[in-house]
């Protein structure tokens, strides 16, 4: 009985302990994942949001944001380096989507309204290696049934 017992309490003590390292994995794999922003601004009882991406040395953070048709994106440089946030295609113009028109220098912004839905990619004109993402979902506004 005092072996079915303590085999019972070493079975309980290696499953704790399988637990707490799949735990251990788990968090070490969200230390690379960086998560999307979403901004609900624009709906029936809000104004346009603004939705901050900071131009850090390792890139933009966040790399994705998801908006509303109407919100802005400003882009502030936190690092030393120049950086020149430029929008990947073209617009019906044949023209950037967004262009910040040269290099913005420490603690410098830029700011574009994004008007319609769309996936626009871009990237750093200066350092072509950052990229990132606006996601601009449709500005829907409705009422509580």
């Amino acid at each position: 009985m005092k072996f079915q017992v303590a085999l019972l309490v070493l079975l309980v003590v290696a499953a704790s302990g399988c637990v707490q390292l799949q735990q251990l994995q788990n968090t070490s794999q969200l230390e690379n994942f960086n998560p999307i922003e979403i901004v609900t601004g624009n709906n029936a009882n809000s104004t346009s949001a603004v939705v901050p991406v900071l131009i850090e040395e390792a890139g933009f953070d966040p790399s994705v944001v998801t908006i509303r048709a109407g919100d802005t994106v400003k882009w502030t440089n936190n690092g030393n380096a120049p950086s020149w946030p430029l929008s990947d295609v073209a617009g019906s113009s044949g023209d950037p989507e967004f262009d910040a028109k040269g290099g913005l220098f420490a603690n410098q912004a830029y700011e574009h309204t994004f008007e319609s839905a769309g996936n626009f990619t871009y990237h750093d004109s200066l350092r072509p290696i950052f990229v990132g993402k606006v996601i601009v979902l449709e500005n829907v506004n409705y009422t509580k049934p």
